[in-house]
């Protein structure tokens, strides 16, 4: 589908530290934080936003209509800082913390799938350059 005329943002998440928890914790502990953090993800971003879980540790968030580059960073941050407030995140020793890619139409693609690998590579640019982050695609990353 082409996203010339319908300006849409997509950020890729990746908690940071959830394998820890689920590991020293447990399955169950990792489920509670796991829907802690789609309940979070769900009050920080816009009800005209679609926020869902990918699999595994992995989230997504497509924004319609926002294509203000200023204006996506600070809702990506806002969302990295309510996830580190998670009560269930500072139960444990291990801090969580969240990655994230973002990449938006149409600077970075007309497609669905050109902004899934746009976004993806921002995340794991995040992800290499320390974690804790929030990264616009940057045309260097390919």
């Amino acid at each position: 589908m082409l996203l010339k005329h319908h300006p849409l943002m997509r950020i890729s998440i990746d908690l940071d530290g959830f394998k820890i928890v689920n590991d020293e914790y447990g399955h169950m502990t990792g489920d509670d934080l796991l829907n802690s953090v789609a309940i979070c993800l769900r009050k920080v971003f816009r009800n005209t936003d679609l926020v869902a879980r990918m699999g595994g540790d992995e989230f997504v968030v497509y924004m319609k209509d926002i294509s203000n580059r200023t204006d996506v960073m600070a809702k990506a941050l806002e969302a990295c800082t309510a996830l580190k407030q998670l009560p269930i995140a500072n139960k444990y020793e291990h801090c969580i913390s969240a990655s994230m890619g973002i990449a938006l139409s149409p600077l970075h693609g007309d497609t669905f799938e050109e902004l899934y690998r746009k976004s993806d590579k921002a995340l794991y640019h995040a992800k290499s350059i320390g974690k804790d982050r929030c990264v616009f695609y940057d045309s260097d990353m390919d």
